[in-house]
């Protein structure tokens, strides 16, 4: 038995976190000359998050197994609560037609990202507990869709459409993963789709959205602008880039060129090869964060490190296919990089979880079968 940390997964991490910091540094220079008190304003507030990150990521690291499996239910009701606080005038504070954040004496706060982490202990620790129950439509299968259907719901409320789809496709993919039948898990989409559908008919820029990815998909030519301006950043940056603080498009050419297209600036600035390092590092994470689900002696362990990784990794790989205009835009960031303290305090608390869950693998000379039959 190891009792040592991944080193890998370690330098993975700090690795995107840092790049994070200098792509920040480098995109936010000239909204942040406008819109505050100087071109340092998003990166002084995002070298705070990762202070505070790291800071939930030592702990989380070093904390056993069995108090942070205690903190499912508690962790779970404080982030509905929270979903459900951002909902009211008083609490929630509005930018467009969103209610998306807490306002709080640090800061804004967003509590749908603590959501997507609860609802992954949530479903862990479920696996473990409920063993073959799961394939048990009312004791294995009803309560994490009413759950997964609470969460949808409530970030469909805000609207926040993209992150009630992401937060659905998770629990789809984990709860596959962890065992439970395929016949079974149809019904989530199929649940969702007529809320979905409905608030998509509401709200005209979600459509349009849609409509505009259909009709690039028919005719390239007829790309919409932020989408246009990512393939002219990505196009600029070649192989090894126009260098880093040398990108063009972030002078407002690009809309989100610190947030959700932070990969775009990223492309034009560091080339094809800092592209291919950051899904490079990413891919690293998939296949060590699996390593340690596989490995985990303990059944609750496993499922978290497995779930952990999902998130961090499917997260990332929408934000860059919306980047790369192979998905639909959604305002998902890319996890370690994109500006924002709510995503990254999380993000690092969740990689902190795994890490920890690393010191505990065993180390047989070989794994046998195919790895979701760990969860059988």
């Amino acid at each position: 038995m190891e009792d040592r940390y991944d080193w890998v997964l370690a330098l993975c991490f700090g690795a995107l976190v840092s790049l994070g910091l200098v792509m920040v540094l480098s995109s936010s220079g000239p909204l942040a000359e406008m819109r505050h008190s100087g071109p340092l304003y998003y990166f002084k507030r995002q070298a705070l998050f990762v202070m505070a990150g790291g800071v939930a990521m030592v702990l989380t690291a070093r904390v056993p197994l069995r108090p942070i499996r205690h903190l499912t239910y508690p962790l779970l009701g404080l982030s509905l609560l929270l979903l459900v606080l951002v909902l009211i005038p008083s609490f929630g504070k509005k930018v467009g037609v969103a209610r998306r954040w807490l306002a709080t004496p640090l800061g804004t706060f967003q509590p749908s990202e603590l959501g997507k982490f609860a609802l992954v202990l949530y479903l862990s620790h479920l696996a473990a507990k409920k063993g073959e129950e799961v394939k048990d439509f009312f004791r294995g299968f009803l309560p994490p869709l009413l759950i997964t259907g609470v969460f949808t719901v409530l970030l469909l409320l805000e609207p926040d459409i993209g992150g009630a789809l992401f937060l659905t496709l998770l629990a789809f993919v984990l709860l596959f993963l962890f065992g439970w039948r395929l016949g079974h898990l149809v019904l989530l989409p199929l649940a969702s789709s007529p809320v979905v559908l409905l608030l998509l008919s509401r709200r005209g820029y979600a459509l349009k959205r849609i409509e505009d990815f259909l009709s690039f998909l028919r005719d390239p030519s007829q790309v919409s602008y932020q989408l246009w301006q990512s393939f002219v950043a990505l196009s600029r940056g070649g192989l090894l880039g126009t260098g880093l603080g040398e990108g063009k498009q972030k002078l407002f050419y690009l809309p989100a060129a610190h947030t959700d297209f932070i990969f775009a600036n990223l492309g034009e600035e560091l080339g094809f090869v800092g592209v291919a390092g950051v899904m490079v590092l990413f891919g690293l994470i998939l296949l060590r964060g699996m390593r340690v689900a596989l490995r985990h002696p303990d059944p609750f362990g496993r499922n978290l490190a497995a779930g952990i990784t999902v998130m961090i990794v499917l997260q990332a790989v929408i934000n860059m296919g919306v980047v790369l205009g192979l998905l639909p835009t959604k305002g998902l960031p890319l996890p370690f990089i994109s500006y924002g303290g709510s995503a990254l305090m999380v993000e690092m608390a969740a990689a902190g979880v795994l890490l920890n869950l690393s010191r505990d693998v065993e180390v047989p000379s070989r794994t046998k079968g195919r790895w979701r039959s760990a969860y059988s």
